[in-house]
């Protein structure tokens, strides 16, 4: 396999059986300013390709309002893209729906709908002509069942059904005609698979499944006949695992590269490239591209591109052959722009052709994987060669040829040829070598000088060694050859680049002495259109002598290019009767093997990193707390000084000295106090920020002894949330020794309004050294934020804190700020 890089210019060579490498890179065809390209070329098999991606931003003159948790599907029957719902807020769910027609957002007013709601899932029933939408959270957390038929909504009342939950995923099935439902929260991660034929749901148990989890995403592979899913917030953390339903089991993928973990994403499956894009989601915020074939991820680079987001919406036009893309929140604010993803795939077969001077040549040209023609164009093209397409403008999965055709004066060697396929916004390019090579041959005798004796046969050999251009066969000639001699060729006419036996008789009357022999062939080469002969002449020096004398050892120091000496000079016999007495010990050949380098070994592995023993069993701990704990033995565990008793640095004046802090996201949890701005730390200058971030997973752990004689653990905490209660999504509390001995949940009926002192009795461990956590756990919706300061064993003195009346602010007074200045700064 060659690869070549199309924008350095350079080749280089690399095995056959290798995975083909890619060269990415900004192309300088990218024109427009909402354009973005990458460019990947590899050649295998014969055929060169590149691929090109962009998003593009669209202006419709309306749109459905901001939002985020919404939820849209293409409706093939009808040619448009349904959305429903969503959230403005926390209070404020949706309940409007919206057609997307390739480039105008229409709403539509049926008599009867859903619900206002978010956090539901939608598929399109292909072979009934339905989206269908299921579950979501409208104040409660309904199980219903709607269908949409272009006109209305409508309820449908099955048997059985699933469990009310958000969060959930759902993709049809159209090998199996089925809808399939998988996850979602409801009073914990689940991991149920659900199928729904228009009648009835019916849930599926399969041998393998992935993890209870939410906030994933789902979608459909047809080429495959497989369900995809990827991610999503577990027990666990977040998730980056691939999992693959065939309609009986679940089966785990494990690719070489994945994207890094996240949920709130979004998948889609794009018919005309046959492979599944993903976009976006949350672990830090993320406006990244992937693609899934089936095999592997590969992610894709647009200069242009969406913002990074979560909770967006997503589904693929295929009468049109773009991925839409709507919505969702930004970190800072929720959104309503509109994106088209675009890739296109241009493969030119086979990837060098060989033409000789005044001939002609020519390469596949084959386009996939986008809705926009393109016209075909050519650069770098040399003096003394013309090209033409036909035809010269293209339509996807069609074929174009370029035919190449050459002067006769052109000079040999090769010659680079980038072909274009312009589209409005997008162009891609891919390079084909044509490699003029004027046909020609030639002939060498083996070895240079022959002898033979009287009255005897013998065999020598002549090589015949041609240009790749030169096909034709050679018919051979001898001339020169004294009375009494005869000549043969074996075979006659011969093939170009070949080995011919030339065999001698000579009889007894045959003269003694030297001979200068003249071999000529001819073949025919095309001019243009016609055949043309060509004819090479060479010679050789024949010495006859008499019988049973020793035959001389050549001297000539000639070497042969094709093929090796004989391995031994023929010795004339006795009897006059012809017989082969040399064999050349090698076949010439014209062509060079090339020795491949070794086979690339894959040795990367997936960067994330897994969640620490600890954490992974925090969230199931805090949701199921246990009772009144036990005591605990006493943890053994030497730790490398001994701690003092008491907390370290427990009102946090010197930063993060003496704690260790985990955040899911990376940010940090002990922060100076201008970063709460126009929060206050209870005493000082630094406090803890725990929570604030969609799916965040926040800890802040110390060894500490258990006084004796005060075993009661004090700490200010300030909760701010926009959580429900009842749902129990963000949790937060304390555990000793992975045990939770304090826990509470982080909603809007437990906000404290500002600084409140929890006091948490531990004489269980007095006199133990244990390891202390403050823990917050959020989901990707309805944020929270946790504050502690002052941390300690000691009787809380109220003197140098700050008098909570005198901050007591609300959520909704707070949460612009948090959003707009707080989270940014912190996530610097």
């Amino acid at each position: 396999m060659v690869i070549a890089s199309l924008w350095s210019g350079t080749v280089s060579a690399s095995p056959d059986n290798s995975s083909p490498p890619f060269h990415t890179t900004n192309s300088a065809n990218c024109a427009n300013l909402f354009e973005s390209c990458l460019t990947q070329e590899s050649i295998s098999g014969g055929t060169v390709y590149a691929e090109a991606v962009t998003w593009q931003e669209t202006d419709p003159p309306a749109a459905p309002s901001v939002r985020d948790l919404t939820a849209m599907v293409h409706d093939t029957a009808r040619g448009v893209s349904v959305l429903f719902g969503g959230r403005i807020n926390t209070q404020n769910f949706l309940g409007d729906t919206w057609e997307w027609d390739g480039a105008l957002w229409v709403q539509r007013t049926p008599a009867i709908s859903p619900s206002a709601r978010s956090s539901h899932a939608m598929a399109y029933d292909n072979a009934r002509h339905r989206a269908v939408l299921f579950g979501g959270f409208d104040g409660g957390w309904p199980n219903s069942t709607w269908e949409w038929d272009g006109t209305n909504w409508q309820e449908l009342m099955p048997g059985t059904s699933p469990s009310g939950r958000t969060g959930h995923a759902m993709a049809y099935d159209s090998t199996r005609g089925v809808v399939v439902l998988f996850g979602g929260f409801g009073a914990n991660y689940m991991g149920d698979t659900w199928e729904w034929n228009g009648s009835v749901w019916v849930e599926r148990v399969s041998p393998n499944s992935p993890l209870p989890r939410s906030s994933h995403a789902m979608t459909y592979d047809s080429a495959r006949g497989r369900i995809v899913l990827f991610g999503g917030g577990s027990n666990s953390g977040l998730l980056n695992d691939t999992w693959e339903w065939d309609g009986n089991n679940w089966v785990e993928s494990t690719p070489v590269t994945l994207p890094s973990p996240r949920a709130s994403h979004t998948l889609a499956y794009d018919s005309q490239l046959g492979r599944v894009i993903l976009f976006g989601g949350v672990s830090s915020l993320l406006n990244s591209t992937w693609e899934w074939d089936g095999f592997e991820w590969q992610e894709f680079l647009p200069l242009d591109s969406p913002s990074a987001r979560s909770m967006h919406a997503m589904t693929y036009d295929s009468d049109r052959g773009f991925v839409v893309l709507f919505g969702g929140l930004d970190g800072s604010s929720k959104l309503n722009d509109t994106w088209l993803y675009q890739h296109v795939r241009m493969e030119a077969s086979p990837a060098e052709r060989l033409v000789v001077p005044g001939g002609t040549t020519s390469f596949s040209i084959l386009i996939a994987g986008t809705p926009l023609s393109a016209t075909l164009t050519i650069s770098d093209n040399p003096l003394g060669l013309t090209a033409a397409f036909y035809p010269a403008y293209i339509t996807p999965t069609a074929q174009s040829t370029l035919v190449l055709t050459t002067t006769s004066s052109i000079p040999d060697g090769s010659y680079p040829v980038t072909i274009h396929a312009v589209m409005t916004n997008l162009t891609t390019s891919v390079p084909v070598t044509v490699n003029v090579i004027s046909p020609d041959f030639g002939l060498e005798p083996l070895p240079s000088s022959w002898i033979i004796n009287q009255g005897v046969a013998v065999t020598y050999n002549l090589a015949i060694t041609a240009s790749l251009t030169f096909t034709s066969v050679i018919d051979l000639f001898l001339d020169g050859l004294p009375a009494g001699v005869q000549s043969s060729f074996y075979p006659n006419p011969a093939n170009p680049n070949s080995v011919v036996d030339v065999q001698l008789v000579a009889d007894s009357f045959a003269p003694v002495g030297s001979y200068t022999l003249t071999i000529t062939g001819t073949g025919d080469v095309m001019n243009g259109i016609y055949l043309m002969p060509i004819t090479r002449t060479t010679s050789v020096m024949l010495t006859i002598i008499p019988p049973n004398t020793p035959t001389p050892t050549s001297t000539s120091t000639n070497t042969p290019t094709p093929t090796s000496m004989p391995s031994a000079t023929p010795t004339p016999s006795v009897t006059p009767t012809p017989s082969q007495t040399a064999t050349p010990t090698s076949t010439p050949t014209a062509s060079q093997t090339a020795t491949p380098t070794a086979t690339p070994t894959h040795t990367s592995s997936p960067t994330w990193t897994p969640l620490p023993p600890s954490k992974v069993m925090l969230p199931m701990i805090l949701r199921q707390l246990p009772p009144t704990p036990t005591p605990q033995p006493t943890n053994t565990a030497t730790p490398t000084s001994t701690p003092v008793s008491g907390v370290f640095n427990g009102d946090f004046e010197s930063g993060p000295v003496g704690w260790e802090q985990y955040s899911s996201n990376g940010v940090p949890l002990i922060v100076p106090g201008e970063y709460l701005d126009p929060l206050m730390p209870h005493s000082g200058n630094w406090a803890a920020w725990l929570g604030g971030l969609p799916d965040e997973d926040s800890r802040l752990s110390q060894q500490v002894t258990v006084p004796v004689n005060n075993p009661t653990l004090y700490y200010w905490h300030w909760i701010l949330s926009e959580d429900f209660c009842s749902v129990n999504y963000d949790i937060a509390g304390v555990l000793i020794n992975g045990t939770a001995v304090d826990a509470f949940l982080l909603c809007e009926d437990n906000n404290t309004y500002g600084w409140v002192l929890r006091s948490i009795p531990l004489s269980q461990y007095a006199g133990q050294l244990v390891q202390l956590d403050i823990v917050a756990f959020t989901d990707s919706i309805l944020n929270s934020h946790l504050f502690i300061d002052d941390v300690s064993f000691s009787t809380p003195l109220y003197a140098g804190g700050r008098d909570p009346i005198n901050h007591n602010y609300r959520y909704d007074e707070l949460a612009g700020k948090f959003k707009e200045d707080i989270i940014e700064s912190r996530d610097k």
